[in-house]
């Protein structure tokens, strides 16, 4: 028996701030939310884009949580 691959349903993009001096803990926390299935830093008013990938509308608000 093979297992199938649920593709995800649900995407969004986050756009986070960083207090000062609080940049590596951010990156230190969002490496370990599942459901975040890539970040990129960005310049200007956001420092980070958190990219989130689940399979409904629940999962999304447990990762935003």
């Amino acid at each position: 028996m093979t297992a199938l691959a649920v593709a995800p349903a649900v995407r969004a993009h986050l756009l986070l701030q960083a207090d000062p001096g609080t940049s590596e803990a951010l990156w230190d926390h969002l490496e370990h939310v599942p459901g975040i299935v890539r970040t990129s830093g960005t310049t200007g008013p956001f420092d980070a884009v958190a990219h989130i990938a689940v399979t409904d509308e629940d999962e999304l608000q447990r990762v935003l949580k």
